[in-house]
């Protein structure tokens, strides 16, 4: 559940604003507010029903941009490396460490 919730964060942090006004600031209660559907529902007067098929319904939007996007994918690539690179940089000559970081570049 824990990492579910990271996921979504970070699917929402990076294609949030791709979503409608609604969805958004349902999502934003949700996500970074860490509101409960009941509490969603309660602020803004409508049904625990409504907010949860907004969320689903935004979750399953969010996927689809990264999906076909897949920047959160490219981040979390890039992160391995660099931490796996920070952590083993003593293992590397200067040429070894410049091919691993050139290796690792996502604007080709």
């Amino acid at each position: 559940m824990f990492e579910d919730k990271f996921y979504y964060n970070s699917l929402f942090d990076t294609y949030g604003e791709l979503l409608t006004k609604k969805q958004f600031d349902i999502m934003s209660m949700f996500l970074v507010d860490d509101l409960s559907v009941t509490e969603i529902a309660e602020n803004l007067s409508v049904s625990r029903q409504s907010v949860f098929s907004v969320v689903r319904k935004s979750k399953e939007k969010l996927c689809e941009f990264e999906n076909y996007i897949g920047l959160v994918g490219i981040k979390e690539g890039v992160n391995t490396k660099l931490e796996s690179l920070i952590s083993n940089i003593d293992s590397y000559s200067r040429d070894e460490l410049i091919f691993e970081l050139g290796s690792i570049r996502i604007d080709r």
